[in-house]
């Protein structure tokens, strides 16, 4: 047998470039992203939005629609992005690099598309609704009805300016951001512009703190059940009273005008605060499943 001096150095030296090859190999996979947990993601999943927008990470021209729906928003305006949203331990359902979309005073605001008639986003007796969004408010709101969530009533060319298929809105009650729920029913009186006794306005006797922490409000309503609506701040049910219009069992117009986030009125009633993970359901939520979904952690910011 020849000797081949040196051979074991080398078969030695490959053995151990195996092994480093091996942990680099190793190492590379143990570092890629792993997908974070979503416990807020979940619990909204569960319940199965008709439609969700939930703003974080985003940028661009379109926001995306997160249930199954394609109900894409189109930003208008100066509407930013990328802004904290509610983020742990405040908040522990939320990422920790969650963002949230801001609604500066102006015309700033998304729109989204009804897709035409009986879409997802038309609503008639025997529909049930719920409407829900995180909420900061850095300002007082005002003398003003600011926007979250309102389909109608856009001054769109060819709509009519009382087409208010239903909102969540805020309020300026006695000093206090209160929640308001706005329709118009199919009965509306055509002539004029300004909304009469056909619209149906609901205002919480409460208010959202307007701390500059992020707070969860909601609306749910079944239409054509004059005493069903209910609404909550900070998943706690909060008492209200019909202040325009009156409690109704008529059906709510119906048409196929633009949904808008954080506006209405052609340019009025900007929200001038910020949003995040704001949805909408063809169902009433319970009160419990609400609760669930406003799961705060915040000493000195509580409702």
């Amino acid at each position: 047998m020849m000797f081949l001096p040196g051979l074991p150095s080398i078969a030695i030296g490959v053995n151990l470039m195996r092994r480093v090859i091996a942990s680099l190999f190793l190492l590379a996979f143990s570092t890629l992203p792993v997908s974070a947990a979503d416990p807020y993601g979940d619990l909204i999943r569960q319940d199965e939005p008709t439609a969700w927008w939930r703003f974080n990470g985003e940028s661009g021209a379109q926001l995306s629609d997160s249930s199954a729906n394609g109900l894409h928003a189109v930003r208008k305006g100066n509407v930013g992005l990328g802004i904290d949203g509610p983020q742990p331990s405040g908040y522990p359902d939320f990422q920790p690099m969650n963002t949230a979309a801001s609604f500066p005073r102006g015309k700033n605001y998304l729109a989204v598309q009804d897709p035409g008639d009986n879409s997802a986003l038309d609503f008639s007796n025997g529909d049930g609704l719920t409407i829900e969004a995180w909420v900061k408010l850095d300002e007082k709101i005002g003398n003003s009805y600011p926007y979250i969530l309102g389909k109608g009533r856009t001054n769109n060319p060819g709509t009519s300016p009382k087409n208010q298929n239903y909102a969540l809105r805020l309020a300026s009650q006695n000093g206090m951001a209160a929640i308001s729920f706005l329709f118009v029913d199919s009965v509306v009186d055509p002539d004029g512009t300004a909304i009469g006794d056909n619209g149906h306005r609901w205002t919480s006797t409460s208010g959202v703190p307007e701390d500059g922490f992020w707070h969860h409000v909601a609306v749910t309503y079944h239409f054509g059940e004059a005493k069903s609506l209910k609404g909550y701040i900070d998943g706690k049910p909060v008492e209200g009273v019909w202040d325009k219009g009156g409690e109704t069992t008529n059906e709510p117009i119906v048409d196929n005008d633009e949904l808008w986030i954080g506006l209405s009125m052609g340019g009025n009633s900007t929200l001038g605060g910020s949003l995040d993970e704001v949805a909408l359901y063809r169902k009433v939520l319970s009160p419990d499943r609400i609760e669930k979904h406003a799961h705060i952690d915040i000493a000195g910011s509580l409702f």
